[in-house]
Protein backbone atom coordinates (compact mmCIF):
# COMPACT_ATOMS: atom_id res chain seq x y z
CA UNK A 1 0.00 0.00 0.00
CA UNK A 2 2.90 2.53 0.35
CA UNK A 3 6.59 2.68 -0.80
CA UNK A 4 7.71 1.69 -4.24
CA UNK A 5 10.68 -0.43 -3.84
CA UNK A 6 11.76 -3.69 -2.15
CA UNK A 7 15.92 -3.94 -1.66
CA UNK A 8 18.17 -6.76 0.21
CA UNK A 9 18.12 -7.83 2.59
CA UNK A 10 14.51 -8.16 2.51
CA UNK A 11 14.06 -10.21 -0.56
CA UNK A 12 14.76 -13.89 -0.91
CA UNK A 13 15.40 -14.89 -4.54
CA UNK A 14 16.58 -18.44 -3.71
CA UNK A 15 13.66 -20.59 -5.03
CA UNK A 16 12.54 -17.63 -7.46
CA UNK A 17 12.54 -19.33 -10.71
CA UNK A 18 10.52 -18.20 -14.44
CA UNK A 19 6.92 -19.28 -15.00
CA UNK A 20 7.15 -17.66 -18.25
CA UNK A 21 8.63 -14.74 -20.57
CA UNK A 22 7.26 -12.09 -18.64
CA UNK A 23 6.44 -13.43 -14.71
CA UNK A 24 8.50 -14.70 -11.51
CA UNK A 25 7.41 -17.03 -8.85
CA UNK A 26 9.18 -18.11 -5.53
CA UNK A 27 10.08 -15.01 -4.32
CA UNK A 28 10.20 -14.19 -0.90
CA UNK A 29 9.50 -10.97 1.02
CA UNK A 30 10.31 -10.26 4.63
CA UNK A 31 10.25 -13.82 4.65
CA UNK A 32 7.04 -14.75 3.66
CA UNK A 33 5.63 -16.08 0.64
CA UNK A 34 4.82 -13.41 -2.06
CA UNK A 35 2.88 -13.37 -5.47
CA UNK A 36 3.99 -13.81 -8.38
CA UNK A 37 5.65 -11.15 -9.91
CA UNK A 38 4.82 -9.74 -13.49
CA UNK A 39 7.43 -7.83 -14.82
CA UNK A 40 5.72 -4.16 -16.15
CA UNK A 41 5.95 -2.67 -19.63
CA UNK A 42 6.02 -5.82 -21.31
CA UNK A 43 4.96 -8.64 -23.03
CA UNK A 44 6.42 -12.33 -24.06
CA UNK A 45 4.90 -15.00 -25.98
CA UNK A 46 2.46 -17.15 -23.89
CA UNK A 47 3.50 -20.90 -23.07
CA UNK A 48 0.26 -22.44 -23.86
CA UNK A 49 -2.61 -21.57 -26.00
CA UNK A 50 -4.56 -19.53 -24.08
CA UNK A 51 -6.98 -16.29 -24.17
CA UNK A 52 -3.72 -13.69 -24.26
CA UNK A 53 -2.17 -16.04 -27.07
CA UNK A 54 -5.24 -15.71 -28.59
CA UNK A 55 -5.80 -11.65 -28.48
CA UNK A 56 -1.80 -11.85 -29.80
CA UNK A 57 -2.53 -14.02 -32.49
CA UNK A 58 -6.14 -14.29 -33.54
CA UNK A 59 -5.24 -16.87 -35.99
CA UNK A 60 -4.48 -19.78 -33.23
CA UNK A 61 -7.79 -19.34 -31.78
CA UNK A 62 -8.29 -22.07 -34.48
CA UNK A 63 -5.58 -24.50 -33.31
CA UNK A 64 -5.21 -26.93 -31.24
CA UNK A 65 -3.56 -27.62 -28.27
CA UNK A 66 -1.09 -29.63 -30.14
CA UNK A 67 -0.47 -27.45 -33.35
CA UNK A 68 0.54 -23.82 -30.92
CA UNK A 69 2.85 -26.31 -28.75
CA UNK A 70 4.84 -26.83 -32.32
CA UNK A 71 4.21 -23.04 -33.66
CA UNK A 72 7.39 -20.73 -33.57
CA UNK A 73 4.61 -18.73 -30.99
CA UNK A 74 5.70 -21.33 -28.50
CA UNK A 75 9.41 -21.52 -29.88
CA UNK A 76 9.52 -17.83 -28.85
CA UNK A 77 7.86 -18.28 -25.53
CA UNK A 78 9.98 -21.09 -24.27
CA UNK A 79 13.27 -18.88 -25.65
CA UNK A 80 11.90 -16.23 -23.21
CA UNK A 81 10.95 -18.03 -20.10
CA UNK A 82 15.11 -19.36 -20.64
CA UNK A 83 15.99 -15.89 -21.35
CA UNK A 84 14.22 -14.54 -17.71
CA UNK A 85 15.67 -17.65 -15.94
CA UNK A 86 19.06 -17.02 -16.97
CA UNK A 87 18.88 -13.45 -16.20
CA UNK A 88 17.58 -14.32 -12.10
CA UNK A 89 20.62 -17.04 -12.25
CA UNK A 90 23.19 -15.03 -13.55
CA UNK A 91 22.11 -11.95 -11.70
CA UNK A 92 20.32 -12.55 -8.61
CA UNK A 93 16.98 -10.10 -7.71
CA UNK A 94 18.60 -6.85 -5.97
CA UNK A 95 15.36 -4.57 -6.11
CA UNK A 96 12.01 -4.67 -7.17
CA UNK A 97 10.26 -1.80 -7.81
CA UNK A 98 6.60 -1.98 -7.42
CA UNK A 99 4.45 0.12 -10.08
CA UNK A 100 4.88 3.60 -8.73
CA UNK A 101 1.75 4.78 -10.33
CA UNK A 102 -0.56 6.51 -8.42
CA UNK A 103 -4.18 7.74 -8.70
CA UNK A 104 -5.44 11.50 -7.97
CA UNK A 105 -6.26 10.20 -4.74
CA UNK A 106 -2.36 9.48 -4.02
CA UNK A 107 -3.37 5.75 -3.86
CA UNK A 108 -1.34 3.29 -5.19
CA UNK A 109 -3.43 2.02 -8.53
CA UNK A 110 -1.64 -0.56 -10.30
CA UNK A 111 0.25 -2.93 -8.08
CA UNK A 112 -1.56 -6.09 -8.70
CA UNK A 113 -3.06 -7.13 -11.57
CA UNK A 114 -6.02 -9.27 -12.23
CA UNK A 115 -4.13 -12.71 -11.62
CA UNK A 116 -3.14 -11.41 -8.31
CA UNK A 117 0.24 -10.77 -9.46
CA UNK A 118 2.28 -8.00 -7.95
CA UNK A 119 3.57 -5.58 -10.62
CA UNK A 120 7.15 -3.92 -11.40
CA UNK A 121 10.52 -3.77 -12.29
CA UNK A 122 13.20 -6.29 -11.48
CA UNK A 123 16.60 -5.21 -11.19
CA UNK A 124 20.11 -7.17 -10.39
CA UNK A 125 23.28 -7.20 -11.20
CA UNK A 126 22.75 -3.57 -12.54
CA UNK A 127 20.48 -4.23 -15.00
CA UNK A 128 16.22 -3.89 -15.26
CA UNK A 129 15.32 -7.31 -16.34
CA UNK A 130 12.08 -5.65 -18.11
CA UNK A 131 14.09 -3.95 -20.68
CA UNK A 132 16.62 -6.48 -20.61
CA UNK A 133 14.01 -8.65 -22.40
CA UNK A 134 12.91 -6.37 -24.63
CA UNK A 135 16.73 -5.48 -25.77
CA UNK A 136 17.81 -8.93 -25.93
CA UNK A 137 14.43 -9.91 -28.35
CA UNK A 138 12.18 -12.08 -25.97
CA UNK A 139 9.33 -9.32 -25.01
CA UNK A 140 7.45 -6.66 -26.62
CA UNK A 141 7.04 -3.60 -24.80
CA UNK A 142 3.57 -3.42 -23.41
CA UNK A 143 1.60 -0.50 -22.12
CA UNK A 144 -1.51 -1.95 -20.14
CA UNK A 145 -4.33 0.21 -21.30
CA UNK A 146 -1.79 2.20 -23.52
CA UNK A 147 -0.30 3.32 -20.88
CA UNK A 148 -2.46 4.82 -18.38
CA UNK A 149 -1.57 3.56 -15.34
CA UNK A 150 2.25 4.09 -16.07
CA UNK A 151 3.73 7.07 -13.76
CA UNK A 152 4.51 10.33 -16.72
CA UNK A 153 8.09 9.82 -15.72
CA UNK A 154 8.14 6.41 -17.08
CA UNK A 155 8.95 7.08 -20.33
CA UNK A 156 10.08 4.54 -22.75
CA UNK A 157 13.51 6.67 -23.93
CA UNK A 158 14.62 5.87 -20.14
CA UNK A 159 13.66 2.20 -20.24
CA UNK A 160 16.98 0.53 -20.85
CA UNK A 161 18.67 -2.04 -18.70
CA UNK A 162 21.86 -1.42 -18.45
CA UNK A 163 25.39 0.88 -19.51
CA UNK A 164 27.89 -0.17 -21.53
CA UNK A 165 28.87 -2.21 -24.83
CA UNK A 166 25.93 -3.89 -26.53
CA UNK A 167 26.23 -6.11 -29.89
CA UNK A 168 23.93 -3.36 -31.05
CA UNK A 169 26.35 -0.53 -29.45
CA UNK A 170 28.90 1.51 -31.73
CA UNK A 171 32.08 1.61 -31.51
CA UNK A 172 34.08 3.48 -28.38
CA UNK A 173 35.04 6.79 -29.32
CA UNK A 174 37.12 9.60 -27.71
CA UNK A 175 35.03 12.41 -27.81
CA UNK A 176 32.83 12.99 -25.17
CA UNK A 177 29.02 12.99 -25.92
CA UNK A 178 27.82 15.95 -23.75
CA UNK A 179 24.42 16.97 -25.37
CA UNK A 180 22.27 14.85 -27.64
CA UNK A 181 18.58 15.81 -29.38
CA UNK A 182 16.37 14.05 -31.65
CA UNK A 183 12.83 14.63 -32.55
CA UNK A 184 10.50 11.93 -34.82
Amino acid sequence: AAGQWVAPPRIDATNAVAKDGDTIEGLKVDGEDWPDLRLMMIDAEETSRNSHAISRHPEVADWTDAQYNASGYKLKADAAKVALQTLIDTNGIDFIELNPHQDITGAFDDRVDAFGRYIGLVYGGGECFNAAMVENGHADVYLYQDGAFHAPEMALKDFFSYEGVHSDSIETAATLLSAYDASA
